[in-house]
């Protein structure tokens, strides 16, 4: 084989290879159901409350956090991030019917925990690079989302920001840094 023979095989297979690429991003992600969020709104608010359970102070479930994630991803997200988050679901549902003959919702709160801590070892590699490629390729992963959207639907939240963090509704003066006594909650933003 001639060098220059060589040279035509490695342009026509990179070429091939970033056609078939593109072509797995149009496709992959073109199909987003909004319907499919909303009719999964308990399985989302049961999400949502395994990241941010109810303890002495109120839970994502309270606080509403799963009308948050629903508007979020139908109308902030990327598309691939959509579709991400729909096949995330999905495959939540799977497992658990796989793993424990039943729907997620019914599930313990300590099996739920364990399905989230197996999607999100799933997702991550313990090498940094690839954690950041995969990002940049393929958008945030479905726990990652879930994680993000829920700590920000609770936050922003009038229960969470009152009951959950420290609220101090007409601050007295701008102080930038406040160290927090112990035991205090982080103080909720206006």
């Amino acid at each position: 084989m001639t060098r220059r023979t060589s040279i035509k095989l490695l342009l026509g297979a990179g070429i091939i290879g970033m056609l078939l690429f593109w072509l797995y991003r149009r496709v992959g992600y073109s199909v987003f159901d909004i319907g499919y969020l909303e009719e999964n709104s308990h399985l989302i608010e049961e999400l949502a409350e395994a990241v941010i359970p109810e303890t002495d102070l109120p839970g994502a479930k309270q606080a509403g956090v799963a009308a948050y994630i629903i508007q979020m991803v139908g109308t902030g997200e990327l598309r691939q991030e959509q579709v991400t988050f729909v096949r995330g679901l999905r495959q939540i549902e799977g497992f658990s019917q796989r793993a424990y003959n039943r729907a997620f919702t019914a599930c313990s709160t300590r099996e739920k925990v364990s399905m989230l801590n197996h999607f999100e070892k799933k997702v991550s590699s313990r090498f940094p690079i690839i954690n950041k490629i995969n990002r940049k390729l393929f958008g945030r992963s479905f726990i990652e989302q879930l994680k993000e959207l829920t700590v920000e639907g609770y936050c922003t939240s009038m229960l969470g920001a009152t009951k959950g963090l420290a609220y101090d509704y007409i601050p007295g003066r701008f102080e930038a840094c406040i160290p927090l006594s112990p035991g205090q909650r982080a103080w909720a933003l206006n």
